[in-house]
């Protein structure tokens, strides 16, 4: 755990069908965040909406802390296949090797959850994550769930 501050710019997803069948998860940029829940795992992250360029986004302020800010919703991949958010880092995090447990810290990262409800042991899930080491489009394991969790580096250290 390391400090940062990520702004989250939005996150929704799209699709490629009638803007009818478009699920908006987050439209911070319109100051909703209607049904987004926060846990904490070690330590206190704060979460505001600030204003960027006028435009409000979800800001993330880590001081030695790991939490989440997350919003559970069921998406029909059939209709809505596609995910689209804004990121913005204001500092740098070096976690160390992000393929062991030590390392498993990110600037920001974006869970996607397949819940397999009471078999826990079939719950998938792709981690996008703003990688130190590795570059955009690397793929490996998460270092606690194995490959029933995925990581995918959106982003590297010198974006």
């Amino acid at each position: 755990m390391r400090n940062f501050v990520i702004l989250l710019l939005g996150l929704l997803g799209l699709s490629n069908a009638p803007a009818a069948d478009r699920v908006d998860v987050g439209l911070f940029s319109e100051q909703d965040i209607v049904g987004w829940k926060h846990k904490e795992f070690s330590g206190t992250t704060q979460y505001t909406l600030q204003t960027l360029n006028d435009t409000t986004v979800l800001s993330a302020l880590s001081k030695q802390s790991a939490s989440a800010f997350y919003k559970k919703i069921n998406i029909d991949l059939e209709k809505t296949p596609f995910m689209h958010w804004s990121w913005l880092k204001r500092g740098t995090l070096n976690p160390g090797d992000e393929n062991i447990k030590g390392g498993d810290d990110f600037v920001a990262r974006v869970y996607v959850i397949k819940d397999g409800g009471l078999l826990f042991w079939k719950t998938l899930v792709i981690n996008y994550v703003w990688s130190f080491a590795h570059a955009g489009g690397d793929v490996w394991e998460n270092p606690f769930a194995g490959k029933n969790a995925l990581m995918l580096a959106q982003r590297d250290g010198s974006d």
